[in-house]
């Protein structure tokens, strides 16, 4: 689930109905793939508590102003900044960074292939990936 910045405050206050993958019926332990745009603090502590020992939340980290000009936003960054769009995520609207990710990513002084390898190593450390497939990856 990806939440838009555009969207009011109030809307994204609802939490999505998350389950872990050991609460799926008939499954054993298995991996499931999700992104969460959440910008409040206790909104994803509240769903850490809901999914358990399988949240993994990863942090990734970059200065707003760099944000600003690479992820096609120009305009609408622009925009909030004028006051045309309201609470707009960094802007006018505040995003809390997560105190203790299981996996913080630098995306200002690191490359996304960096970047990945330490996913994709948070994931064989936590027992979602073969050691072998990291090695497959990494040595691509």
């Amino acid at each position: 689930m990806v939440r838009s910045t555009s969207v009011p405050t109030a809307d994204r206050q609802s939490l999505p109905m998350i389950r872990s993958p050991s609460q799926w019926p008939g499954t054993a332990r298995s991996a499931a793939s999700g992104t969460l745009q959440e910008m409040y603090r206790q909104t994803r502590d509240e769903l850490r508590m809901m999914v358990g020992d399988d949240f993994i939340e990863v942090y990734a980290d970059c200065p707003i102003e760099i944000c600003e000009t690479r992820d096609g936003k120009v305009e609408m960054y622009a925009k909030a900044r004028r006051g045309e769009i309201k609470e707009f995520t960094g802007v006018s609207d505040p995003y809390e960074p997560p105190e203790a990710p299981e996996v913080h990513l630098m995306t200002n002084e690191e490359t996304p292939e960096e970047s990945a390898e330490k996913v994709l190593a948070s994931l064989v450390e936590r027992g979602y990936l073969r050691s072998d497939v990291l090695r497959q990856t990494t040595a691509k």
